[in-house]
């Protein structure tokens, strides 16, 4: 089965360092997000990571592409008889340019990071996490589960679903 994201909708904090695995328990927001269409995402906790100064969260939808990565199949368990169930793991992005929400009385993290991209030598690595929803074409799916009449809106390439509550952590350099 193959699935193609053909759009995105994220909700992310943006920090001053990298963020480490585990730092929050974004479960709750998660749960919350379920509940909501994308363009109606919770507002953010109350707390914040540390050295987080920003929020990316566009307008709308945007779009995207997707891979495969093929040398990424996991076994994900083994049953009694010893068949292996195996999950594929794709990436997905989309490039636009967005708003960088300012986080208040976070302005010195905002420099510190400024100040880290335009005067050193090797820029500097922001964190990010956060959720978000994303709509999906799968092939496979006899019909679309959010038709009322079943029909297979997806044409010819598959059913169509949006999927929201996923997570998004990761740190990327940023640089002149």
């Amino acid at each position: 089965m193959n699935i193609e994201v053909f759009r995105i909708f994220p909700d992310v904090l943006v920090s001053d360092s990298e963020v480490p695995e585990g730092v929050h328990d974004l479960s709750a927001r998660h749960d919350t997000m379920k509940q909501h269409t994308p363009l109606q995402m919770p507002s953010l906790p109350y707390t914040f990571p540390p050295c987080a100064f920003g929020r990316i969260w566009p307008d709308d939808r945007l779009s995207s592409t997707s891979v495969r990565l093929a040398s990424t199949m996991m076994v994900f368990s083994v049953s009694d008889d010893g068949k292996e169930e195996t999950r594929a793991v794709y990436a997905a992005s989309a490039k636009a340019v967005v708003p960088l929400q300012m986080l208040s009385s976070r302005q010195k993290e905002f420099s510190e990071i400024g100040g880290k991209v335009s005067f050193g030598s090797t820029g500097a690595v922001a964190g990010t996490e956060g959720c978000a929803a994303v709509a999906v074409k799968v092939d496979g799916l006899l019909r679309d589960v959010g038709s009322p009449k079943g029909d297979k809106e997806g044409g010819e390439k598959g059913v169509t679903l949006e999927l929201t509550g996923l997570p998004i952590h990761g740190n990327v350099r940023i640089g002149l």
